[in-house]
């Protein structure tokens, strides 16, 4: 297929669609709370346009119980946040750094994009604009230390 993983004209749906999904987790951003009880907590903050996260989370049994998002950003900073809680939570913490390790892939533009599904894909579109690289993995770097600490 040309142009990428889509043909040109599902490019352009595919966009449409992608758009759709950060403008809903910004506008309705999934667990955005400070979680009860929490057993973890990290905070992250992108110096260069003032997004400001903390991610709590509950981790029992190398389960990660719940989890949480209180963000200060940008649209991107918090769909980013509120897709991670959902792709995390009730997963272990190897299926979490999994997960971790494929976003930052996605984003980052390193080699091919990976086979996923679902709303992840909507990060996807943030590997062609580099200074907002930052604001979509703000979310999931306090999730690499709350990973690394536990």
């Amino acid at each position: 297929m040309e142009g990428g993983i889509f043909s040109p004209a599902e490019d352009n749906m595919s966009d449409d669609l992608y758009q759709e999904i950060i403008l809903d987790h910004f506008k309705n951003p999934r667990n955005c709370k400070a979680v009860p009880g929490r057993t973890h907590w990290e905070s992250a903050s992108n110096s260069l346009c003032g997004d400001r996260i903390e991610v709590s989370a509950v981790i029992s049994d190398g389960i990660i119980a719940d989890m949480g998002i209180e963000v200060a950003g940008c649209a991107i900073c918090k769909a980013s946040g509120s897709i991670m809680t959902e792709l995390v939570t009730g997963l272990s913490l190897e299926e979490a750094e999994a997960v971790t390790q494929t976003v930052c892939q996605i984003v980052d533009g390193a080699g091919p994009l990976p086979q996923v599904e679902g709303d992840i894909l909507a990060l996807a579109q943030i590997r062609d604009f580099p200074m907002r690289r930052g604001c979509a993995l703000l979310a999931w770097n306090a999730l690499k230390k709350i990973l690394q600490a536990s």
